[in-house]
């Protein structure tokens, strides 16, 4: 068994939206958007990779896929290197009042993504005091186990 942690800003500039597991929290949607601006999948994929030993986010050329498009790339490589998730816990500390009703939606999104139950997904959410422009973190912890 291997463990590996990730970490992410969440930050919205004026112009952007806060996407945190392929939902959009201003709508209330799930989107696909380019992986960087999706702090929980960026803090997931780079658990997965510190726990396999294969790299982080700036290994895979992040910018030019989507979030889901990466994740399963994630799960895929460490298929191949022999690995697969055992579990993932996902802490997002922000104002809780954003996210606190999308935990299940954001769980569901990510264990599709990676191949695996929404019970191997573990979401919690710290709040953290209103602030302008929105912020916040994600940190992942994911523990993998031997495919044999």
């Amino acid at each position: 068994m291997r463990i590996g942690n990730g970490y992410a800003q969440i930050k919205n500039d004026d112009d952007d939206n806060i996407v945190i597991g392929g939902i959009d929290l201003l709508s209330g949607e799930t989107t696909n958007v380019v992986c960087l601006r999706d702090a929980a999948a960026m803090a997931v994929a780079d658990s997965i990779l510190g726990a396999a030993a294969l790299g982080d986010m700036n290994t895979m050329h992040a910018g030019e896929k989507d979030s889901f498009h990466l994740l399963r790339e994630v799960e895929k490589k460490i298929h191949y290197a022999g690995w697969k998730i055992s579990n993932i816990d996902l802490t997002i500390i922000m104002e809780k009042d954003r996210v606190i009703g999308l935990k299940k939606e954001i769980a569901k999104n990510l264990a599709e993504n990676l191949f695996i139950n929404i019970e191997q997904v573990s979401i919690k959410v710290v709040d953290q005091a209103k602030s302008e422009p929105a912020y916040g973190v994600c940190y992942s912890s994911a523990l993998l186990e031997s495919r044999e």
